[in-house]
């Protein structure tokens, strides 16, 4: 996070893709041979792959905490999945916007769980994450906390009413992350896109021009 506060000539897009539940050994990459993910194999195959990237806590909300913190779950006290992040926490959305960075979260959050007032979170829409310090410096949001809605689900932009995506999420966030980015203009840009699946098979395929 030091380095991103730093801005310098060179400051490159980037682009965090976070799938929830998808486990190493389940890709091609590994030596699945049913499961297909053209697009992950050819990440794979141009950029470069870290063969020992191990959450030490591969819980949900603990996971997501430590990504998008850098510090250890017993720091944050995301212990489980029922604990709400500390305002004081510093994110890497934080530290690209301090740097000049334009930030988005797109997709999954689970950042914000547990009970509230009423006037930070109303009951009827427990998706919703207050702006603020809540969504930890993450400025373009299209996001939801923790529904399970694949097909036609929504998403919260800047206050409590819901938008609804068309068709399978993956399809659906993909449009949000190429609005962000096409608003970003000449400016470098952070973008967490964070598809729910494949955390639950659902009763319903996507079809294959879906697959990642």
């Amino acid at each position: 996070m030091n380095q991103a506060t730093t801005p310098g000539p060179d400051r490159p897009n980037v682009v965090v893709l976070f799938p929830d539940q998808l486990r190493a050994l389940s890709l091609p990459l590994y030596g699945e041979q049913q499961i297909q993910t053209p697009n992950i194999d050819r990440l794979a195959s141009e950029g470069l792959v870290l063969d020992n990237a191990i959450s030490n806590c591969p819980v949900c909300t603990p996971a997501r905490a430590m990504l998008v913190t850098g510090r250890y779950p017993q720091t944050t006290g995301h212990l489980i999945n029922t604990t709400r992040t500390r305002h004081s926490e510093l994110s890497i959305g934080d530290a690209f916007g301090h740097a000049g960075y334009k930030t988005a979260w797109v997709g999954k959050w689970h950042l914000h769980t547990g009970t509230w007032p009423a006037i930070d979170r109303m009951p009827q829409h427990p998706d919703w994450v207050p702006e603020g310090r809540d969504r930890l410096g993450f400025d373009y949001w299209r996001a939801y906390n923790q529904h399970m809605v694949y097909f036609d689900g929504f998403v919260h932009k800047d206050d409590w009413n819901y938008e609804r995506w068309d068709g399978y999420e993956t399809n659906g966030l993909l449009n949000y992350a190429f609005e962000f980015m096409d608003g970003a203009g000449d400016d470098p840009f952070l973008l967490f896109l964070s598809p729910h699946p494949p955390h639950y098979t659902p009763f319903q395929f996507a079809p294959e021009d879906c697959y990642a």
